[in-house]
């Protein structure tokens, strides 16, 4: 009975290492985590004039530092058009990031001072920043600061000018004069435009500021004058188209 006992271990002692563990799969890993989820790396550049987070930090503090008069000028109006660009790049990119709400706030505050607080890239950031972030006190100041912007024609200007005909410098009287987007336009329906009076001076009202717009004028019908295609900074130059000469055909 003994040996028995002594042989049943010895047997199970033996058998034991023939029966290997249950092998558990390893577990997979979860997704790695994207860098679109947390902040922006401060090397990474962004947007069309490839600026990085760092650049932006200082060039919106120096939009924030001029003057009320000067941020509605043309170039600052394009320094804040290039944060925009780089900012909303930013925002495509990084959505969890902390600071883009608060650089699309400062943004539309921006946009606000210039004057241009309902112009096309005021109004993206101002959509994006409150359908991305709607409950958030960014948001919140955006609002207040579009509903505190001034009315949409103060960021307009008055061009003035004269039309004479090149050959004799005499006044041009019914010429139409237009300052469009382009240099060929001609669509009175959505250009700002006046007609000269009988000396030939005009004032076309209503003009958005910006870098550069060209002048159109188109003779009077049935004139011996070409058309003429010209070029004016409306900001820079306050309004002034100077005179304006007329070749013949």
């Amino acid at each position: 009975m003994r040996f028995f006992a002594i042989a049943v271990v010895l047997i199970g002692m033996l058998a034991g290492p023939l029966t290997a563990p249950a092998q558990t799969a390893p577990a997979r890993p979860g997704p790695e985590p994207t860098r679109a989820t947390g902040l922006a790396p401060a090397d990474e550049y962004f947007g069309q004039y490839g600026q990085s987070v760092l650049e932006l930090r200082n060039r919106m503090a120096a939009i924030e530092s001029a003057s009320d008069a000067d941020i509605a000028t043309a170039g600052e109006i394009t320094a804040i058009d290039r944060v925009e660009n780089a900012v909303m790049a930013w925002q495509q990119k990084y959505p969890a990031d902390p600071w883009v709400a608060k650089y699309m706030s400062r943004l539309v505050a921006s946009y606000a001072r210039a004057h241009a607080a309902r112009s096309a890239r005021a109004a993206a950031v101002f959509a994006s920043l409150t359908t991305a972030y709607p409950k958030s006190s960014e948001a919140d100041q955006a609002i207040l600061a579009v509903w505190d912007a001034p009315a949409e024609t103060t960021g307009r200007e008055v061009v003035r000018g004269d039309v004479v005909a090149a050959a004799t410098g005499a006044p041009v009287p019914g010429a139409v004069v237009m300052i469009a987007p382009n240099h060929e336009s001609s669509d009175l329906a959505s250009t700002p435009f006046a007609t000269t009076g009988s000396d030939g001076s005009f004032a076309v009202e209503n003009v958005p500021l910006a870098p550069a717009e060209y002048i159109v004028v188109e003779p009077p019908r049935a004139s011996a004058y070409a058309v003429y295609h010209g070029k004016i900074d409306a900001a820079a130059g306050k309004g002034q188209a100077g005179i304006i000469r007329l070749a013949a055909r």
